[in-house]
């Protein structure tokens, strides 16, 4: 929700806004979060309410997945084709992306953005991420892991997405991220799950980037030109996340 997530940088945060001005129709989709193995459930109310079904990861989560059923899985496809070259929506994660949200503090406005399926650069599918992490350090799963999300222009098809709940209050990126580095309780849950993540997938701490160090990824592509010009999770707070990693046990 953050700057940009698609084919140009486009200020995800500066749609919110509107949408949420406009009453919260065009970001409250009707949906239930449901676990990994559940099917579909039918329409529900517009303000979801969090499963407790715990998650398959030894990690302590709210299982939040989004609607990501065969249409937005074309839709990833005929994404990755346009920018990697290879029509698929299957994830094998070599690194991860963190991001923080640009948001409210509610982590159901972020969420429920991501499942409306918003076009962004007039494209779809719209913006995700495979979880999120809101101030009090609580895990939401809100995507497979084994399924691409566009979260970062050039490696969504290598990466998984985090996004931290922050915005920048008028202040720096950097000042954004100095407020994720000193929040203990979200930085415990980040770097617990980054290190599932590293251990599931023997993804290395040099892998570990920020939407604004995503550039600099060795497997960074995209064949139409896009670079990334976020900052937010810049190169300080990124040294930071790994510093904090290696010296986990």
């Amino acid at each position: 929700m953050h700057p940009g997530r698609g084919a140009r940088a486009t200020t995800v945060a500066a749609v919110l806004p509107a949408a949420l001005t406009a009453g919260c129709a065009a970001v409250t989709p009707t949906w239930t979060p449901r676990t990994a193995s559940a099917t579909p459930a039918p329409p529900a109310s517009p303000s979801p309410t969090p499963s407790t079904t715990p998650s398959p990861s030894p990690l302590a989560m709210v299982a939040a997945r989004i609607p990501y059923g065969a249409e937005r899985r074309e839709q990833m496809a005929d994404y990755s084709l346009r920018r990697y070259g290879e029509r698929s929506a299957d994830l094998m994660p070599h690194a991860i992306v963190v991001h923080f949200t640009e948001s409210p503090d509610d982590p159901w406005v972020t969420i429920n953005f991501f499942a409306a399926n918003q076009p962004n650069a007039s494209t779809l599918p719209g913006v995700c991420t495979h979880f999120l992490i809101d101030k009090v350090g609580t895990i939401y799963d809100l995507v497979a892991t084994d399924t691409r999300c566009r979260h970062a222009v050039g490696l969504n098809h290598v990466a998984l997405g985090i996004e931290v709940v922050q915005s920048t209050e008028g202040h720096s990126s950097h000042w954004a991220d100095d407020q994720i580095l000193a929040r203990q309780p979200q930085m415990d849950a980040l770097i617990a799950l980054i290190g599932q993540l590293q251990q599931q997938f023997s993804i290395p701490t040099d892998r570990v980037q920020g939407h604004g160090t995503a550039d600099t990824d060795p497997e960074f592509k995209d064949l139409t030109g896009m670079r990334n010009d976020h900052t937010d999770i810049g190169p300080d707070a990124v040294a930071e996340i790994r510093r904090r990693l290696e010296a986990t046990p």
